[in-house]
């Protein structure tokens, strides 16, 4: 583990304090915003968003399993569970290539 000046649980606490705050500015977005192209190919600002949101989520749940002792997935399933809750995201990243 890397030596950090700031606790585990504090560290824990603030990517709880960033998750929530991500949340919350999304709220903020009406659907028209959302909707709206970004600069990735294929993806609207709501995908991009969608994905921050879930990165978010995982980085939470990973850190609080790391203050447990137990190495967390980024997602569900391991990677499985990556391909499996985004249909259609495999089709939107390679017509990005």
């Amino acid at each position: 583990m890397v030596n950090s000046p700031i606790a585990p649980d504090d560290l824990v606490r603030r990517v709880s304090q960033a998750h929530a705050l991500l949340l919350e500015l999304l709220d903020r977005l009406d659907d028209r915003q959302k909707d709206g192209a970004s600069a990735l190919p294929g993806w609207s600002r709501g995908h991009v968003l969608k994905h921050l949101a879930n990165n978010a989520r995982a980085f939470e749940r990973q850190a609080r399993g790391a203050l447990r002792g137990e190495a967390i997935d980024m997602c569900d399933g391991g990677q499985d569970g990556r391909v499996t809750s985004r249909p259609g995201w495999r089709g939107a990243a390679s017509t990005a290539n």
